[in-house]
């Protein structure tokens, strides 16, 4: 009977490990991900660069709502901020 417990108790601790193995993203999904966070946030700075600069007229409007889009995207998985710090 012991024997069958070590055995059980063995298999359960293999599936575990591996199910965590295999639940792993691929890093080329992960270079996708920050790729297109990444032209995301080319494109709402892109608007509100030229405005900085007085090359474009200001408008706010246009700054809040890019604002917005760019702290969503501050929040998303594969940019900077949301790496742990240290690493």
């Amino acid at each position: 009977m012991r024997r069958i417990s070590i055995l059980l108790c063995a298999l359960v601790c293999c599936f575990v490990l591996t199910g965590s193995a295999v639940a792993q993203v691929k890093p080329e999904i992960l270079v996708k991900q920050r790729q297109a966070a990444m032209t995301l946030q080319g494109k709402y700075f892109g608007q509100i660069g030229p405005m900085a600069q007085g090359a474009v007229q200001y408008d706010a409007n246009i700054v809040a709502r890019n604002a917005g889009f760019l702290a969503a995207l501050s929040r998303c998985p594969g940019t900077d901020s949301s790496r742990p710090p240290g690493r």
